[in-house]
C-alpha cells in the first residue's frame, strides 16, 4: 500500500508543477515553457530557447529556472 501512496504523491507533485508552469506561460505570454532540467534535453532543429530567469512556483521549496521554447524565425516545418 505504501508504494502506491508514494507513486500517487509523485504523480500529484508532477501534475501540480505542470499546472504551475502552464499558468506561468500564460502570465508571460509564452506558448511553451520548461524548467531548466527539462530543457537540458537536445532541442530539435528549428527550435530555440530563451532564458526567462528564476521563478517561484507554488508548492516548490526553491525558485526554478525557466526557459521558453519557440520555433526559430524562418524555420521550416518538418515534412
Amino acid at each position: 500500500m505504501r508504494r502506491q501512496q508514494a507513486s500517487d504523491r509523485v504523480s500529484g507533485e508532477t501534475l501540480n508543477t505542470l499546472a504551475r508552469l502552464e499558468a506561468l506561460a500564460r502570465g508571460l505570454e509564452k506558448d511553451v515553457v520548461a524548467s531548466e532540467p527539462g530543457h537540458r534535453l537536445a532541442l530539435p532543429p528549428g527550435i530555440q530557447s530563451e532564458e526567462l530567469g528564476e521563478h517561484e512556483l507554488k508548492g516548490l521549496p526553491v525558485p526554478v529556472r525557466i526557459v521558453s521554447l519557440a520555433r526559430q524565425p524562418n524555420a521550416q516545418s518538418p515534412s
